[in-house]
């Protein structure tokens, strides 16, 4: 007799109170934001490389053959720029920025370099982008933001730091990155709403559920109110057991309330 156990699901829930947002550019499977360049390749190519020509080889496998590819696209989370964003870096090392969202305020922002002294070379600039999502997950299960390295064809535009992060006991998902940085030069960065500006991977087996809501500013910063007594919300909310606050009209709520009854 065959027993099939079905896989324990998580669901992770992004949260914003900026209008519209959640309808046009949420946090969306990469499996269904494919880049442009993986949509149009086709499964095989006509060998033209002196090795295939050896072997005899009529065609050969794309890269829509990479086992490594094709799972990446199917577990990870895609987080696509909010809003058009100016990052200008200033000859004397100040940072000005400008967003087509008029609610970010501040739009993004650096840290003094010497909370990472030693880590970039002096041509490079870390820079923060101020996200408009909150992200709540019911169990501190852990996750990896990592570069977006096959939505963005210019590898040495920016690059987005990795790190490994719970959406328990904090919510935030700002976005830091490193730029390039012209010694001695002013310098001004484009970005563009929708741009693809980190990957996120789930660092375990348990079946993912993305769920993307718009809420009230109120419920946001209900949801982030360990923010406002603390500067460290992750630790504080450890110490002090605080389950993770839902707003009443999310779908985790309506579908816990349906299962009670």
């Amino acid at each position: 007799m065959r027993i099939c156990l079905r896989r324990e699901s998580i669901r992770l829930h992004a949260f914003t109170s900026t209008v519209g947002l959640a309808d046009i550019l949420p946090p969306i499977r990469l499996g269904e934001s494919l880049p442009r360049w993986w949509k149009s390749l086709t499964p095989y190519s006509t060998a033209d490389g002196s090795l295939t020509k050896q072997l005899g080889l009529s065609k050969i496998e794309t890269a829509r053959h990479c086992y490594g590819m094709r799972e990446l696209f199917n577990r990870g989370v895609g987080i696509p720029l909010w809003a058009d964003t100016h990052v200008v870096m200033n000859a004397d090392g100040a940072i000005d920025t400008y967003s087509s969202n008029r609610e970010l305020k501040p739009a993004g922002g650096s840290h003094p370099a010497q909370q990472f002294q030693g880590l970039l070379s002096s041509g490079a600039q870390q820079f923060k982008f101020v996200s408009p999502w909150s992200f709540v997950c019911e169990k501190p299960m852990q996750f990896i933001w990592i570069h977006p390295f096959y939505h963005q064809p210019n590898a040495n535009r920016f690059h987005t730091m990795p790190g490994v992060v719970e959406y328990r006991n904090q919510h935030a998902t700002n976005v830091n990155v490193v730029l390039q940085r012209p010694e001695g030069e002013r310098s001004e960065l484009a970005f563009s709403a929708g741009e693809m500006l980190a990957y996120l991977f789930p660092m375990f087996e348990s079946r993912l559920e993305l769920s993307v809501e718009e809420i009230s500013e109120r419920d946001i910063k209900r949801i982030n109110m360990a923010s406002s007594v603390t500067f460290k919300p992750l630790f504080f909310n450890r110490a002090h057991g605080i389950a993770p606050w839902m707003p009443k009209t999310s779908s985790f709520d309506r579908a816990l309330r349906k299962f009670r009854h």
